[in-house]
């Protein structure tokens, strides 16, 4: 099956891995999920086009007065086709995109997966969320009420400013394994393992397939344990 995230199979076992043994040595528990992309942006596809085509459009009505009401239209039409043809191609469009519109699709999801697979499903509440989104280049780490007591969130916004740095384009296999690591090894400062800690969360990286606005989509990858 192919990944809806671009892992391969030894990815998901090295993630899954670095969690088991992470929470082999805290009562807490993180879950990773990797969203390939949180928004379609598809009107971002056809909104500039427009807005350059009246632009100038109007510029040449200026520029030139004697151009006719019918070529002026064929010359806002050429432009507009023409743009709209280059931003279907998906890495132009998502450069066209504001970061902070990348940034809220990214975040909405995450605390949509927060809510759904973290928020209240251990006793203790000291479940975390690592919510990854390669193509928006964000990153979130969500703690349930229980661990966002005693850790601070500087603390979280140092691991997140690890693994974004200096990183063009997708975070690289090392660099999650890193701040799987990272996670757990401050989480068992605070919350050492003790003989109650149960497992309830799972431990396999979740993959959510591109274009998963709301974080449910049928082709949605989540190993059973």
């Amino acid at each position: 099956m192919v990944s809806p995230t671009r892992l391969s199979q030894a990815d998901r076992e090295r993630l899954s891995d670095a969690i088991k043994e992470g929470e082999r040595r805290t009562s807490a528990e993180l879950v990773l999920v990797i969203a390939d992309q949180c928004g379609g942006y598809g009107l971002f596809a056809f909104l500039w086009p427009a807005l350059a085509a009246l632009l100038l459009g109007g510029i040449a009505g200026l520029a030139i007065p004697q151009l006719s009401g019918p070529r002026l239209f064929l010359i806002e039409g050429g432009i507009f086709v023409l743009l709209a043809l280059l931003l279907h191609w998906p890495p132009i469009l998502l450069r066209s995109v504001p970061p902070q519109v990348r940034r809220a699709h990214a975040q909405q999801v995450a605390a949509h997966q927060f809510a759904m697979r973290v928020e209240g499903r251990t006793q203790t509440r000291r479940g975390v969320l690592l919510f990854v989104a390669p193509t928006e280049r964000q990153v979130f780490i969500l703690p349930d009420s229980g661990v966002a007591a005693v850790i601070d969130a500087t603390a979280w916004r140092a691991i997140v400013d690890r693994l974004v740095a200096g990183r063009p384009a997708r975070f690289p296999v090392e660099a999650l394994v890193g701040a799987v690591a990272d996670i757990l090894a401050l989480l068992e400062r605070h919350f050492p393992r003790d003989e109650a800690s149960a497992s309830a969360l799972p431990d396999d990286v979740i993959e959510l397939p591109r274009g998963s606005e709301t974080g449910v989509t049928g082709n949605e990858k989540s190993p059973r344990r």
